[in-house]
C-alpha cells in the first residue's frame, strides 16, 4: 500500500503514508518512508526532517534515501541532505549518495559532494561514491574514478576499475 501511495505522488496520501510510519512491520514503515520522498509535501517532509535528526542511524540512512526524492520540492532538503553526507555513521553518508543517485537530477549540483566524499576515511563511502560518480557527477567522474582506482582499499579499487571500464572510450 505504501508504495502505491508514493507511486501516486500527490500529497492526499501524505496522511495514510505518515499513519504506515507506526505500522508493526519495518519493511511497511521503510515503504512508507521511502514513498513520503515521492510525495514531498511539506508535511511528508516534515516527517522526513524528524526522522533524519533520529538517534538511530538506520532511520537516518532510509530518512535520507528518502529525502533525495525530495530535493526539488522542498528548499529544506538540500541542506539537510548536505549535513547527513556529513553524519557521523558512515551508513547515512552512503545512504545519503545512493538517495541522490535515484533522482533524475543531471544538473551536476552534487558534484562538489561527490568530490569531497571521494576522500571519506570510511571505504563504505568511497566505494558508493565509485558507484555514483557517473550519475551525479558527470563532468568530474573520470578523474574521481582514477584517484579511487589507485584507494588503498580493494573493494574501493575494484568498484572504481569496474565504473571506468563502462566509461565511453
Amino acid at each position: 500500500m505504501a508504495y502505491a501511495l508514493g507511486r501516486l505522488s500527490i500529497a492526499a496520501a501524505t496522511p495514510a503514508l505518515l499513519r504506515l510510519l507506526d505500522d508493526p512491520d519495518r519493511r511497511v514503515r521503510d515503504q512508507a518512508r521511502d514513498a513520503l520522498g515521492s510525495v514531498g509535501s511539506p508535511t511528508a517532509v516534515d516527517a522526513l526532517l524528524a526522522e533524519a535528526s533520529n538517534q538511530d542511524p538506520r532511520l537516518r540512512a532510509q530518512a535520507a534515501k528518502a529525502l533525495a526524492k525530495a530535493a526539488d520540492s522542498d528548499p529544506r532538503v538540500a541542506p539537510r541532505l548536505m549535513l547527513l553526507s556529513q553524519d557521523d555513521d558512515a551508513t547515512v553518508r552512503a545512504a545519503t549518495l545512493s538517495g541522490l543517485a535515484t533522482v533524475d537530477d543531471h544538473s551536476s549540483r552534487w558534484a562538489p559532494l561527490v568530490a569531497q566524499l571521494a576522500n571519506d576515511p570510511d571505504p563504505t563511502v568511497r566505494q558508493r561514491v565509485a558507484t555514483v560518480a557517473h550519475h551525479l557527477a558527470p563532468n568530474n567522474v573520470s578523474d574521481i574514478l582514477r584517484r579511487l582506482a589507485d584507494d588503498p582499499d580493494a573493494t574501493v579499487r575494484q568498484a572504481a576499475e569496474t565504473q571506468l571500464n563502462r566509461l565511453p572510450k
